[in-house]
């Protein structure tokens, strides 16, 4: 069997920071700034706030469609290339949703151009340069790259909000990709100038299981791939539905200077994730995977309470820390059972297959919508995903054991 390309210390952890700030412009921008754009949107448009959740339906779905191709496509191309790819779509999106005069313009271009943006500069490109360049340590080193995800949005929204209030929101939305470019495009020139990382990170490692070439219909037969993949979808969607519809929940509390809110209580939740990650990744090379997926499930299922029973800052505030301490497991827990189920040589392809989930937390923004807009709460979608939050639990005890050395 082949091993990794080994690299020096140095080298592994420049992959780390590289990951890092990948994550954090991808997810940042296409994820967690949603939240603070919805509020201007729902006064520009004046769309119902289901009509707004559609646009993260449509953005979600178009992901879990094109993920599969982007795996398959990041096991056979350079990174580099896939990336600087990625970069040009952020820049075509975010332009585009500037020049918008209906609501449909907006869902346009969360459905076609910004799911490559985010696919192609994200977590997918990310974790696949950390499996690739680390043998051992490999759950610290997705901790701390995943923890870009949430950096991205903690800087992001509130650098939104800013401009926002300052310029608009056509104009912070130009100011936005303007501000990933100048973190990308230098970096990735400056990390793939070194050889040693281009080498690494562009030959698929391979683990030490026995079938490294695996088809796609073997991949989606096993256990190993549908317990890990449904496990997080509880955790998804918690997440999607509650930090997706921030801006309303804010709202209904009737605070002043709700989008400033917003984005503040976006950070709280940002720094929490981070700190679940750094758990969850730490934890990972050394407990038994399906208690970390216990532990997040129980978090989460607090965090659903607490959202669903708040009535002031205070309580809501309470509710998200909950809520970024459990799905901060979403992206670390996924990878590591991933990566040490399966060969190395198509980890970006198993991950890209794992996103058929998707769709399941896409729906959930857009349920809670129509919750809200019909029965004037959010309540009956929460009560319904702490119902699925214990079935999945239990299916979790049926996680097979890892067939890979990590």
């Amino acid at each position: 069997m082949g091993e990794p390309l080994s690299l020096k210390t140095s080298d592994q952890w420049l992959v780390v920071l590289y990951s890092f700030l990948i994550q954090a412009v991808g997810i940042g921008i296409a994820i967690y700034c949603f939240a603070t754009f919805s509020l201007p949107w729902l006064d520009e448009f004046g769309a119902s706030r289901r009509d707004i959740m559609l646009t993260t339906f449509w953005l979600q779905l178009a992901t879990g469609a094109i993920s599969p191709f982007i795996g398959y496509a990041i096991d056979k191309y350079p990174i580099r290339r896939i990336v600087l790819i990625g970069l040009v779509f952020l820049l075509l999106s975010v332009w585009l949703a500037s020049l918008a005069s209906e609501l449909w313009h907006i869902w346009l271009v969360y459905a076609s151009v910004l799911p490559l943006a985010s696919t192609l500069l994200g977590s997918l490109a990310g974790q696949t340069v950390i499996v690739r360049a680390f043998a051992e340590k490999r759950g610290v080193a997705f901790g701390i790259s995943a923890l870009g995800t949430n950096f991205g949005g903690l800087v992001f929204p509130l650098l939104a909000a800013m401009w926002i209030q300052d310029f608009g929101w056509r104009e912070a939305l130009l100011y936005l990709g303007l501000f990933a470019a100048l973190i990308v495009l230098p970096l990735t020139l400056l990390v793939f100038k070194r050889k040693e990382i281009e080498d690494a990170v562009n030959l698929p490692a391979m683990n030490t299981m026995v079938e490294d070439d695996l088809t796609t219909r073997e991949i989606v037969r096993t256990l190993r791939f549908w317990i890990p993949v449904v496990g997080v979808v509880p955790l998804s969607m918690s997440f999607s539905g509650i930090q997706f519809n921030l801006g309303g929940l804010v709202r209904d509390l009737g605070v002043a200077n709700d989008i400033e809110i917003t984005s503040q209580l976006t950070g709280v939740m940002v720094i929490c994730m981070m700190l679940g990650k750094l758990f969850y990744g730490g934890m990972g090379d050394r407990v038994n995977h399906r208690i970390l997926f216990w532990v997040a499930n129980s978090l989460t299922a607090i965090a659903l309470f607490l959202v669903m029973m708040s009535s002031s800052e205070s309580s809501l505030t309470l509710g998200i820390v909950f809520l970024g301490l459990g799905t901060g497991g979403i992206l670390p827990l996924l990878a590591l059972t991933i990566s040490s189920r399966f060969p190395m040589a198509s980890f970006a392809r198993v991950m890209g297959l794992s996103a058929i989930t998707i769709p399941f937390g896409a729906m959930s923004p857009v349920l809670a919508g129509w919750a809200y807009d019909s029965f004037g709460t959010y309540n009956y979608l929460f009560i319904a995903l702490m119902g699925i939050i214990i079935l999945v639990s239990v299916m979790v005890y049926f996680l097979p054991r890892p067939t890979s050395a990590n």
